[in-house]
């Protein structure tokens, strides 16, 4: 009976240890936060902000521009899969975005998502992650159109690839 009684005072000292040093610690993490992080400077590159003014004028009120989308915020990842390739599937999408998804105004339903490539798309991380993206939202059925970040942007063209056209492939680097 005595080894039981000190069993149990070991273990109550040891949840009682452990939930003070919770508590104790929590200040930390928050000095850790302040420490370590600070304000961006701007949401979108020049690049980014250069071709959503021009993406702003060609969709007019037809569609809502949101940038920089998670793409698990744009695509799921299907409920019957095994929990482990879920969870592995949920993973891949997880911590990647998109430059901008293009939504019904009325309904916020996601019409299709748009890429601008800048010259980092050419190096073969880049490319294998534009692959993995390319992919992933064909087999959703989320149309994707890819365009060269350049120094302007004609209208016309996003116009033609957007309403016009068929989700036109990624452009080679």
């Amino acid at each position: 009976m005595n080894s039981l009684v000190t069993m149990s005072i070991v273990l109550g000292a040891l949840a009682g240890l452990s939930l003070a040093l919770k508590v104790l610690l929590r200040p930390l993490r928050r000095i850790q936060a302040a420490v370590a992080y600070q304000k961006t400077s701007a949401l979108f590159s020049a690049a980014e902000r250069e071709f959503l003014e021009a993406l702003d004028k060609v969709v007019g009120d037809q569609f809502r521009v949101f940038g920089k989308v998670r793409l698990a915020d744009v695509i799921d990842v299907k409920a019957n899969l095994p929990t482990g390739r879920y969870q592995a599937a949920f993973n891949s999408i997880s911590a990647k975005h998109v430059d901008f998804v293009l939504c019904d105004p009325k309904t916020m339903a996601i019409q299709c998502v748009v890429e601008l490539d800048d010259s980092t798309h050419g190096r073969p991380d880049r490319r294998e992650r534009d692959a993995f993206l390319d992919d992933a939202l064909r087999t959703a059925g989320m149309p994707i159109f890819h365009f060269r970040a350049q120094s302007s942007y004609s209208p016309d063209e996003i116009r033609k690839a957007i309403f016009l056209a068929q989700p036109p492939q990624r452009p080679a680097a």
